[in-house]
């Protein structure tokens, strides 16, 4: 009987942790497909992927005003200029499952003590052929984009490193 009962109390925390644990499941998808696909954007850059005519660089584009997106773009134009200009130049847009979204885009660097953000708010990293180091928006060190569950409450940190570093925290 005392097995029985310590049996239903494991399972009653189970059952009820489990759209929790669903949840943290999604965002930590979420964070690796953003890696991906920033992974996928800089072969495609560093390879010379040609794309119509010409062998352009390959970007990815993140704005904190439209937080359910983000994209990918090859830089076109006679003289390409290393950010997302929209005119023409999408490969893909991915939007995010319901549930999760960007809360913030620094562009720059965060400060340790405060959380803040003293960059701007939306920026592209681009690869061109050779170099495997991307060119960030306003010469930034870094790009990070947090995620964030709308259920959970939980984050997810994506950085895209000026020295070729991609990784979700």
């Amino acid at each position: 009987m005392v097995v029985v009962a310590i049996f239903l109390i494991i399972m009653g925390v189970i059952l009820v942790n489990l759209p929790n644990l669903r949840e943290q499941k999604v965002l930590d998808l979420v964070a690796q497909e953003v890696v991906t696909t920033v992974r996928q954007v800089q072969i495609y850059g560093v390879s010379s992927k040609k794309f119509g005519s010409s062998y352009p660089s390959y970007g990815i584009h993140f704005d904190q005003a439209k937080p359910t997106q983000f994209k990918t773009f090859a830089d076109l134009g006679t003289s390409p200029n290393k950010i997302y200009d929209g005119s023409g130049e999408d490969l893909e847009t991915y939007n995010f499952p319901s549930s999760i979204i960007i809360k913030s885009v620094c562009v720059g660097s965060v400060n340790i003590n405060t959380g803040t953000c003293t960059g701007v708010s939306a920026g592209d990293a681009v690869y061109t052929s050779p170099n495997i180091d991307p060119d960030i928006t306003s010469n930034a060190s870094e790009i990070q984009v947090t995620l964030k569950s709308t259920v959970t409450n939980k984050e997810k940190t994506i950085h895209i490193a000026a020295s070729g570093m991609v990784y979700a925290q």
